[in-house]
């Protein structure tokens, strides 16, 4: 067998295969001619479980696994309900704004890029444009008023 093997080998590398390849046909060859070395069938109860003992795995399942992730609330989400629930629309605008180096986004009532307000999140505080043109925190019914400005 460790004959025929060598020469696989060979072929195999000859024709330029990856050597993990040739690793992988080794080790079938050799499960195939070595039965021992086959893992036990396994053995399938086929009685069902009382419905009372699945209630209570399910129940030990949960208290002992958490869920893996839970959901992240950020400033930035409860500002972007608080826009949907006024039917405006929270969109990055793509821009940067020039102190804070923050990301910009247009709260309008459309989605064409038109109207509306520019603001920025820092600090759990929502940034917009005064009357000069300086940005200041404002609050989100501002905002809100400020974005529907222009549409009314």
């Amino acid at each position: 067998m460790g004959a025929s093997l060598t020469r696989l080998h060979l072929r195999l590398v000859a024709r330029g295969r990856v050597l993990s390849q040739v690793a992988g046909c080794v080790a079938h060859l050799a499960c195939a001619a070595a039965p021992e070395l086959w893992l036990p069938r396994p053995e399938h109860n086929h009685s069902s479980p009382t419905p009372t003992a699945t209630a209570k795995g399910r129940a030990a399942a949960a208290t002992k696994n958490p869920p893996a992730r839970l959901q992240e609330i950020t400033f930035r989400s409860i500002v972007e309900d608080f826009a949907a629930t006024h039917n405006l629309m929270f969109l990055p605008s793509g821009r940067v704004h020039e102190r804070s180096r923050m990301p910009l986004f247009r709260v309008s009532p459309t989605a064409d890029g038109k109207g509306g307000v520019l603001v920025y999140i820092l600090d759990d505080a929502v940034w917009g444009p005064d009357e000069g043109g300086e940005y200041r925190a404002i609050t989100l019914e501002n905002m809100v008023l400020r974005a529907t400005k222009g549409s009314n």
